[in-house]
């Protein structure tokens, strides 16, 4: 059964349906739509990935700035993640337009 929430009668609505409750979501909808779980996951490790390779060779930074060798990490790992998530997003876009 879907969880049922009361409507409050208080804002005097003119789109009155006679029903005083509404479904916040259908049951076992969020099953079905992880679509893009596989995205999101790979781009997590990609990110880890990127802050692992830069982690490693910190000690290998010469005359960088520690400052600046963290803004460049920092660069680095937003910059595969948000690629990688991107790059999922327009993957799903193609499919969705070949699909209908």
């Amino acid at each position: 059964m879907p969880f049922r929430h009361k409507t409050p009668n208080t804002m005097g609505s003119d789109t009155d349906t006679g029903s005083d409750d509404y479904t916040l979501f259908q049951p076992g909808e969020g099953r079905r739509n992880k679509e893009g779980v596989g995205w999101l996951a790979g781009g997590s490790l990609v990110g880890l990935g990127g802050l692992a390779y830069m982690a490693r060779n910190f000690k290998n930074r010469g005359t960088t700035k520690v400052s600046v060798y963290l803004i460049h990490t920092r660069l680095l790992v937003q910059g595969s993640v948000i690629a990688m998530l991107t790059g999922g997003m327009v993957a799903q876009m193609v499919t969705k337009m070949r699909k209908g």
